[in-house]
């Protein structure tokens, strides 16, 4: 019974959020441009958020259940530095290479996925390492 009611108030209280926003900007619009900004704008960002929000607890509740550990988290196991660092690399050899032009935002992103995921392998091997 909790479950299902707590459930119907988060979606209310999101819808509420995106209907009414930071302030009643829908008065202020004519109501094609308001029902405009709200699915094309708020509502695709809004669950975006959504999204990420669940994948980023996702993959900490994954963390946590591989090392065992509740500490486990991105920045204490260096998943963040290795991704800073493979960013880094990207950027140091684009201004090497192209002689300083700046690069495209997913070539960084790849980056910084490559980095955080090569960090990963290292932290996984290590402990089987330790276990052994």
């Amino acid at each position: 019974m909790f479950i299902p009611l707590s459930l119907l108030l988060l979606i209310s209280l999101f819808l509420l959020a995106l209907a009414w926003g930071s302030g009643g900007w829908y008065r202020a619009l004519p109501e094609d441009q308001a029902q405009l900004l709200l699915w094309e704008f708020r509502l695709p960002a809004a669950v975006m958020a959504l999204l990420a929000g669940a994948g980023l607890s996702l993959a900490g509740l994954l963390m946590q259940t591989a090392f065992r550990n509740p500490l486990a988290g991105p920045y204490v196991l260096g998943i963040s530095s290795g991704s800073s660092l493979g960013v880094a690399l990207v950027v140091l050899a684009g201004f090497w290479l192209d002689g300083g032009s700046d690069l495209p935002l997913p070539l960084r992103s790849l980056a910084a996925m490559a980095g955080a995921f090569v960090m990963m392998l290292l932290n996984l091997s290590a402990m089987k390492v330790l276990r052994t």
